[in-house]
């Protein structure tokens, strides 16, 4: 069922005594990575829930049970078993990729061919995000699904792993202007506050007519509090929030009262950070209001993205990544940025945005930076994330062994 992927590297065991570093050793370890290349299959089956496809489907998943070995090899046998007389064509659908009368070779080659190209992707993503400790080798095993990568490295076994099985949501988000959202922000801060207290006081009078009557006299003994959304503060017309109040302003935001409120394709995200306003002073959490696409997934997202590497800004004093697009990604970016002229944009990783610049023109180039006070590591990590997506089928880290 499973496609083992055995990376070996060798990582620095950091020994501590007390809070002193006395020593820092360089060990070879073996990382093993499960992918599930069964995808490769699923994904081309005329009908998913045909109960002959699915006996032969599960029938190679049973075969592949604490075995290493080739998923697409193993189908086409089960196939042939359970059903020497059906044509593979019929359990799949090509479109234009192979004609309706293909052969029963055609069809397995096919299928290799993109167990070949899966493995070859995976390698290439796999490097990319541990290109930063030196890849020594990278190959696939003849005749098997492992993939070996060889590495040098000190870092932590945790670092290795998170590397490994992160995936990249990238989005790239128009932002509303506040004055937009100037009516609908007012309505929030409104549900925000407390409801004052009111307390009703039964009181006798005399009325214009000379009789005796009992009132009601209502009297207010409290003042409102600013609620939840008063530590969200305007400046230089960004939306900022310390860090004490981040949580519960978040809470209070995805909350169903509020989200009745706001127009449907608004959705607030967060800066990765605290960030300092234009003087140089903390200015918290920047809650950036972006407008989301309709059809759920942003126009350039992390499909369109060629590669990305960390760089260093020697006249700024600053690090960033850089962007190279992919060649449909490079005119997809060329159209949103021409649209987006003198409005800045959000650019998001898993949720959270990590810049937000101004496009002052449209670049055409395929090419862009994203900055936003990176350390070294943080820029070489988002680069790293950034410059290969998500992996073209499941994966799941296993173990890291020494050797």
């Amino acid at each position: 069922m499973l496609l083992h992927i055995k990376l070996k590297f060798s990582i620095g065991i950091i020994l501590l005594l007390a809070t002193v570093m006395t020593s820092c050793t360089t060990a070879n370890h073996e990382v093993e990575v499960g992918v599930d290349m069964s995808r490769i299959v699923l994904y081309r089956a005329r009908n998913p829930k045909d109960v002959d496809f699915l006996k032969v489907y599960h029938a190679a998943h049973e075969g592949l049970k604490n075995k290493s070995g080739n998923y697409i090899e193993l189908f086409f046998k089960k196939a042939d078993k359970l059903f020497p007389s059906r044509k593979y064509i019929s359990f799949f659908k090509f479109n234009s990729k192979l004609p309706v009368n293909a052969s029963n070779k055609e069809v397995k080659e096919y299928f290799l061919a993109r167990r070949e190209h899966i493995s070859e992707r995976i390698i290439t993503v796999l490097s990319s995000r541990l290109e930063r400790f030196g890849v020594a080798s990278a190959e696939l095993v003849e005749g098997q699904d492992h993939i070996r990568i060889g590495i040098s490295t000190s870092a932590d076994d945790a670092i290795i792993s998170r590397l490994i099985m992160s995936t990249a949501k990238v989005e790239f988000l128009e932002l509303y202007k506040m004055e937009a959202i100037y009516r609908v922000w007012g309505q929030v801060l409104v549900l925000s506050q407390p409801k004052q207290e009111v307390v009703a006081e039964v009181d006798s009078i005399y009325n214009e007519d000379g009789e005796y009557e009992e009132v009601v006299q209502l009297s207010e003994y409290s003042q409102p509090e600013p609620g939840v959304m008063g530590h969200v503060r305007l400046i230089e017309n960004e939306l900022r929030v310390e860090a004490q109040y981040k949580n519960a302003v978040h809470a209070f935001l995805i909350s169903e009262e509020v989200k009745a409120i706001l127009p449907e394709n608004l959705k607030f995200k967060w800066s990765s950070k605290p960030e300092k306003d234009n003087r140089g002073n903390p200015g918290g959490f920047i809650l950036y209001p972006c407008k989301m696409p309709e059809k759920g997934s942003s126009r350039v997202d992390q499909y369109d993205i060629k590669s990305a590497t960390a760089d260093f800004n020697d006249e700024y004093g600053n690090h960033f990544v850089t962007i190279e697009m992919t060649q449909n990604g490079s005119q997809e970016w060329a159209q949103f940025t021409s649209v987006n002229v003198g409005n800045r944009i959000a650019i998001c990783l898993n949720e959270i945005v990590y810049s937000a610049p101004m496009i002052n023109q449209s670049i055409s180039g395929g090419t862009t930076e994203i900055s936003g006070s990176f350390t070294e590591s943080e820029a070489e990590d988002l680069a790293g994330l950034l410059s290969i997506g998500n992996l073209p089928v499941p994966c799941f880290f296993i173990s890291i062994k020494n050797l």
